[in-house]
């Protein structure tokens, strides 16, 4: 797959087939696994950017700090996206970065709405959304759901 998206510290990759292969055979959790067995079904097909796992890892040594994924292809202009740091990782300032740099590529392909869900108690990442101009919808009994709308001058 092509279309990497790079910034001032990480290059985010799209996997391809055999790296969501291995993704997928890594994955514990079952539930996850089964996210994981969908995505790799729809990076197959045209629009294969939306269903797969995009590998967040630093320009400069190319080591792994997360994961992000878009859950489809824009639905009536909006996308769901989900993102990790890896624990050893946050507080760098590398969600906001990958934030930003999904947000501006479906932006770029027809999303007006990116939305996203933090947990009411997961501070970091409501920090990561509020910095990345995200403002809160509402608060769920698992997630609060968050939402950035495409900017007027994109």
């Amino acid at each position: 797959m092509k279309n990497q998206l790079t910034t001032k510290r990480l290059r985010l990759i799209p996997m391809m087939q055999e790296e969501l292969k291995r993704r997928v055979a890594e994955e514990a959790d079952a539930g996850r696994r089964t996210a994981l067995e969908r995505m790799q079904l729809g990076a197959r097909g045209p629009g294969a950017h939306w269903h797969t796992v995009w590998r967040i890892e630093l320009r400069k040594t190319g080591e792994r700090v997360g994961e992000a994924y878009f859950l489809s292809a824009p639905l009536e202009r909006t996308v769901s996206l989900n993102f990790s740091i890896d624990e050893a990782r946050r507080g760098q300032g590398y969600a906001q970065e990958a934030l930003q740099a999904l947000c501006n590529w479906a932006f770029s392909r027809g999303a007006y709405y990116v939305a996203a869900e933090a947990a009411p108690n997961d501070a970091a990442s409501q920090r990561a959304l509020e910095s990345c101009g995200f403002r809160c919808l509402g608060t769920g009994q698992a997630e609060d759901r968050w939402e950035k709308e495409k900017p007027k001058s994109s």
